[in-house]
């Protein structure tokens, strides 16, 4: 125990808070994720595809209204209170608040809508249970994402790991009782209600300060304008994760569903590690925003070089090894994933490049813009989608992610550049840049 804490110490010492932040993420999503993959697969393999796809229906309406409820205070909170730390707890609460009462109101609305699509009664159950599971998630996020402002990332890998690891257990002991897919949607319920709880201790720990719940509703409704457009936003881009089995219910049945949601979950899994360093540079962006804009534009090109080379990389092994993934990690029951899988192996290395320019954007105080750059690709995507999925069914929903997504990168790369947010000299390729790849698996 002695040597693990002299070499923690020497790594904290020889590098940049920076590079310890994208450690600390990596090393806890990486466990996070692993512990997804494992539930994912003995889920799959143990309900099938058709109860499998009552639960993914059923996570995916939730997660596509939880926006809703998210409110964009996960990039805001990052921003504001790393700018103003003497106001971290304010901020924290502040969030909890709006969350809470816009949770309550969206609650009967995903209610309304799994009703009038036609879910089957497990799947509608099942909704219930994973509205309940992102409304305790989400409130567990506000004391996240405030530590996170404070470059406190190592608490944020801590219960990134210790979430799926609850999770996955928990579902477990729901199926060997023979609780079916009704009890893994409870265990998602129990773990997060454990998530949340010790991340409310950890935050009063390390903010120092006692349990008091300090509130302003002056400064609440003042984030309102600047929250709107971050809502809208992260509802485009929840929308091109979730609306597509949300469409190909109405034309096929809940086996059909599952084949989407088991490469959905897949890719889900995988789409992060492209985007880890975008999460940890966030402060250092926002407050280069405010100081240094030459260094914004070089810090945000050197973000963005970073995802696409991790993405390209990471896109590619997907493609190449389809059939051996679905077999292992689904079995023989998903072989009909395997084209599926092949399109949207894709997605991680698109997805990156949109989500590094986002949080480009929102870092530079252009949440408005963002949302219009995304509107037009939405547009196309779901055009696509009621346009091929009657007719190719999985594999046309596909195809109208990935075509989606090549529209929307490229809108905001030409953005970015025209703003000069970042630069197009920096993009290109430089013989350091292997240098530094080599450098950071070295220190992981």
């Amino acid at each position: 125990m002695l040597i693990v804490r002299r070499l923690w110490a020497e790594f904290e010492d020889a590098t940049t808070i920076g590079t310890r932040n994208l450690v600390y993420l990596l090393l806890g999503d990486w466990g996070r994720r692993f512990f997804s993959i494992l539930f994912i697969s003995i889920v799959a393999r143990i309900v099938g595809p058709e109860l499998f796809g009552a639960y993914g229906l059923a996570q995916d309406l939730a997660l596509l209204f939880s926006p809703l409820i998210e409110l964009g205070l996960h990039a805001f909170l990052i921003r504001e209170a790393a700018r103003e730390p003497d106001r971290v707890v304010e901020y924290a609460h502040g969030a909890i608040v709006l969350r809470l009462l816009v949770g309550i109101l969206v609650f009967p609305i995903c209610i309304v809508f799994a009703i009038w699509s036609g879910y089957s009664a497990i799947a509608y159950t099942l909704t219930l249970t994973q509205l309940s599971w992102i409304m305790l998630d989400t409130l567990g996020r506000s004391y996240r994402s405030a530590l996170m402002s404070q470059d406190k990332m190592i608490y944020e890998g801590m219960l990134n790991t210790l979430s799926g690891g609850i999770r996955l257990v928990l579902a477990i002991v729901a199926l060997g009782a023979g609780f079916g897919v009704i009890g893994v949607g409870v265990a998602d319920i129990v773990s997060t209600t454990i998530v949340l709880g010790i991340s409310t201790l950890i935050f009063y720990r390390v903010v120092q300060t006692k349990f008091r719940f300090v509130l302003n509703l002056q400064d609440i409704r003042s984030w309102i304008p600047a929250l709107l457009p971050l809502v809208l936003g992260q509802l485009v881009m929840a929308a091109w994760m979730r609306v597509n089995t949300q469409i190909l219910i109405q034309y096929d049945t809940e086996s059909a569903v599952g084949i989407l949601v088991a490469v959905n979950r897949l890719i889900l899994m995988i789409i992060p590690l492209s985007t880890y360093q975008v999460v940890a540079n966030m402060p250092k962006l926002s407050r280069y925003a405010k100081e240094n804009k030459p260094a914004f534009a070089a810090s945000a090109s050197q973000q963005l070089k970073w995802v696409i080379y991790v993405g390209f990389i990471m896109s590619l092994l997907l493609c190449l090894g389809a059939r051996p993934i679905v077999l292992v990690v689904f079995g023989s029951a998903y072989l009909d994933s395997i084209g599926l899988l092949q399109i949207l192996a894709w997605q991680p290395f698109l997805y990156g490049i949109c989500y590094s320019l986002v949080y480009t954007l929102i870092a530079n105080d252009q949440q408005i813009a963002s949302l219009f750059l995304s509107i037009l690709p939405m547009g196309i995507y779901v055009a696509l989608s009621l346009w091929l999925v009657p007719v190719y069914s999985y594999i046309g929903s596909g195809w109208a992610t990935v075509i989606g997504f090549v529209v929307w990168s490229g809108f905001l790369i030409y953005y970015t550049i025209w703003r000069q947010l970042i630069s197009w000299q920096k993009l290109k390729p430089s013989t350091g840049d292997w240098d530094r790849i080599t450098k950071l698996v070295g220190r992981l």
